[in-house]
């Protein structure tokens, strides 16, 4: 669960007590068992927002990735907005690379989750709200200025249908906003999004430590397509020397750009709709029990518990690839503990790569998005190179070509 990142209330529910039913709404169907992840309550859609994309050019293709003849973006598609005091998140500079894949879709709205159920991008109804307002009783000044910005990217409607199940989801949900509020002002965030520069320099030294982590493209709704190298993950969390709290704000920094390229996606469609989830491939290529050391459970544990609870279910679906044979047998005992919706959430595929790109494709990821490690074609790009300016592209050239499975 450490490496799959939360898919579910399920470690929450020991801990705050047993879930209470969820109440009917809009005569639909009942709820499912699993708490729902959504948005911020704010009466402006944030479809008129852009993504803070700075004028530089991220430089030629990645990785000798070759994309056929497209037609110019639309004039709105991509725009530099440094210039704008209201840009929200981050600054992301491999602006080329983004405009790249963003003009390759024709983004529909995203579904809901569960028939019946409200999509991600849709407001909170009536009784929402009720929940909504109870909440923003319970938060402190700080928390509740952080939860209503636009840095914290639907916070609070988020938050709300995150833990809708539960017994007590207001405080739950209380608890987690001002959490939220408390790791953006231990770690800065806000001045990352202003694009401080000894904000962005710590930012990009934290970016290259995680450089296993990348973008791959887009679903067919917009959900970015992030990737994920486990067995670099392992190696780097056994590290002696390498400080927890420096891993943990290195993975809040890699979620900001996450929430970022969401955003980049909401502001390209032409029907106002907000993107807040990601689609996440875990690749367990080289992962052997050995390295799942003491140490790693510590750290990893810690940072999954802190992030699980700032930033509440921002996964639309977990791929756990070329995952070896134990894991596999595993999973099918425990997915009989867990939620049907949460089960399907999550996505334990073999090495057999022709399987997990059918899979994917029938999941709504085109296939120029599916990573080549599960055998699509995207090359993909590291964070930490869409986040700079990539001048330094060649010095990580042959760590992401092994990575991509290029060569």
């Amino acid at each position: 669960r450490a490496l799959i990142g939360k898919t579910s209330q399920d470690h929450h529910s020991g801990r705050r007590g047993a879930r209470g039913p969820r109440p009917a709404r809009r005569g639909a169907m009942a709820a499912p068992a699993t708490p729902r992840r959504g948005l911020s309550i704010s009466s402006s859609s944030s479809s008129s927002r852009r993504p803070r994309l700075c004028c530089g050019s991220a430089g030629s293709d990645v990785l000798g990735e070759r994309s056929s003849p497209m037609a110019p973006p639309t004039p709105d598609a991509i725009t530099d907005f440094a210039e704008s005091p209201t840009a929200p998140l981050l600054t992301l500079r491999g602006r080329r690379e983004l405009e790249r894949r963003l003009r390759k879709h024709d983004f529909s709205r995203p579904r809901p989750a569960v028939k019946g159920q409200p999509s991600e991008s849709d407001e909170l109804d009536v009784v929402e709200e009720q929940v909504a307002h109870a909440t923003r009783e319970r938060l402190s000044a700080t928390a509740l200025a952080a939860a209503e910005s636009e840095l914290c990217n639907h916070a609070i409607r988020r938050t709300v249908r995150s833990y809708w199940t539960y017994k007590d989801r207001v405080g739950d949900g209380a608890e987690s906003l001002e959490a939220a509020a408390e790791l953006r002002v231990r770690f800065d965030l806000d001045a990352l999004a202003r694009d401080d520069e000894a904000a962005r320099r710590d930012a990009d030294r934290l970016l290259r430590a995680w450089d296993n982590i990348g973008f791959a493209g887009f679903d067919e709704v917009g959900h970015p397509v992030c990737t994920e190298r486990v067995v670099e993950t392992l190696l780097l969390a056994n590290r002696v020397r390498e400080d927890p709290e420096d891993l943990l704000k290195g993975r809040a920094v890699c979620t900001e750009v996450f929430q970022a390229l969401k955003r980049a996606a909401s502001t390209r469609r032409e029907d106002p709709a907000d993107v807040i989830k990601h689609v996440f491939v875990v690749d367990m290529t080289g992962v052997r029990l050995a390295m799942v050391t003491k140490r790693v459970t510590h750290r990893f544990q810690h940072i999954m518990k802190t992030l699980e609870l700032v930033y509440p279910e921002v996964a639309w679906r977990t791929y756990v690839v070329n995952a070896p044979s134990y894991l596999i047998v595993i999973w099918y005992v425990v997915k009989s503990w867990l939620d049907k919706v949460t089960v399907d959430k999550v996505v334990i595929m073999s090495t057999n790569k022709e399987k997990t790109r059918d899979r994917m494709l029938a999941d709504g990821v085109p296939l120029h998005s599916i990573p080549r490690c599960c055998g699509g074609q995207a090359a993909g790009v590291s964070l930490a190179d869409l986040y700079r300016r990539r001048a330094e592209l060649e010095e990580t050239r042959s760590v992401w070509a092994d990575f991509c499975g290029v060569g």
